[in-house]
């Protein structure tokens, strides 16, 4: 159990391409993609992602599109959602 402090989307795109990475939070760093060099670029499918917080730290959920439209930052969160 903790509370939401961050959602992360990150839309479908072609791995040769940096993807725009859309945040929910106050400040989170996004580190660089390292892509490695392919001939034939390959689709990368969208992820929604949820970071929940509670005194033991911070984790990363993947979850589908109706659970992270339905979830809204500083949420209690559970792990069985």
């Amino acid at each position: 159990d903790g509370i939401v402090v961050c959602k992360e989307y990150i839309p479908a795109h072609m791995d040769d391409e940096n993807p725009k990475v859309i945040q929910e939070a106050s400040y989170i760093p996004v580190h660089p993609v390292v892509v490695p060099h392919r001939h034939q670029p390959v689709r990368v499918e969208s992820r929604f992602i949820i970071y929940a917080g509670n005194k033991f730290g911070v984790k990363k959920f993947d979850v589908d599109s109706l659970v992270y439209e339905k979830t809204k930052i500083g949420q209690r969160w559970s792990v069985h959602y």
